[in-house]
């Protein structure tokens, strides 16, 4: 019997969190208060924890690294070069970074 009630309150929660969408204000805000101390995890809402998650997720989407592999080589024999490229360096650059 617990595990059918369980599941049944597992699924409504799912259904839920699912259907809603999330409020990324309250999210913000309930980041801050936080951060700040002035409101405890334990005190929020599983909605408002889901908020939190979908918050991070989209932070992280924004802060991901759009660079194509061939333009994070350039960057780095750029980097590693350390110094202003000669044109042919820039070309040898170019031709070994094109391979990926």
């Amino acid at each position: 019997m617990r595990l059918a009630t369980f599941a049944c309150c597992a699924a409504v929660l799912m259904a839920s969190s699912a259907s809603a969408s999330p409020n990324l204000d309250r999210a913000r805000q309930n980041y801050i208060a936080l951060m700040n101390g002035t409101r405890q995890l334990a005190e929020l809402s599983l909605r408002e924890i889901e908020e939190l998650r979908e918050l991070d997720r989209q932070i992280r989407a924004e802060e991901a690294d759009k660079r194509t592999p061939r333009q994070k080589c350039i960057d780095e024999e750029l980097e590693n070069l350390g110094q202003e490229p000669s044109h042919l360096a820039l070309r040898t650059i170019d031709l070994k970074c094109s391979q990926r």
